[in-house]
């Protein structure tokens, strides 16, 4: 009789962290200051950059050269502080690190890792009354990555 492997038990925890221009790693979903909305990392879609050729001889085009074109991800986290001035001190901290020129955003969930290497994010801030009275305010990241993704697992 053969043993049968059973597969590991995956840790449900989440954790996203942005590399800042310090050094350091930013916890994005550190349930304190950071929490990633559950809407981000949705749908995903990939488009090519398409070199093809065509002949007055031959009916269609052809496919010569394609290459992937960078990939947006929609990433949305809420921003709490303490304080008003907390707050808005948390809000330029995770900005100012989306801004850098390029960057690496990493995320686990379980036991496995992917990197992106992403470039200047655009972003919104949902600044309303409702949510700087409550101290808990969303800001809503574009974030063009590269297409090609890191994965490992821990």
């Amino acid at each position: 009789m053969t043993d049968i492997p059973t597969r590991p038990i995956a840790d449900s925890a989440f954790a996203m962290s942005i590399y800042t221009s310090a050094g350091t790693w930013l916890n994005l979903n550190d349930k304190s200051n950071y929490v990633v909305a559950g809407d981000s990392l949705g749908n995903v879609a990939t488009s090519w950059r398409k070199t093809e050729v065509q002949n007055p001889y031959v009916e269609g085009k052809f496919l010569v050269h394609a290459v992937k074109e960078m990939v947006t991800e929609d990433i949305k986290v809420w921003v709490s502080g303490s304080s008003q001035s907390l707050l808005r001190d948390n809000i330029d901290a995770i900005v100012d690190q989306f801004s850098q020129l390029s960057y690496q955003v990493k995320f686990n969930f379980g036991n496995s890792q992917i990197t992106w290497n992403c470039q200047t994010a655009d972003y919104s801030i949902e600044m309303t009354r409702e949510y700087m009275h409550a101290m808990y305010v969303p800001v809503k990241f574009s974030v063009p990555r590269f297409p090609t993704v890191i994965r490992s697992t821990i």
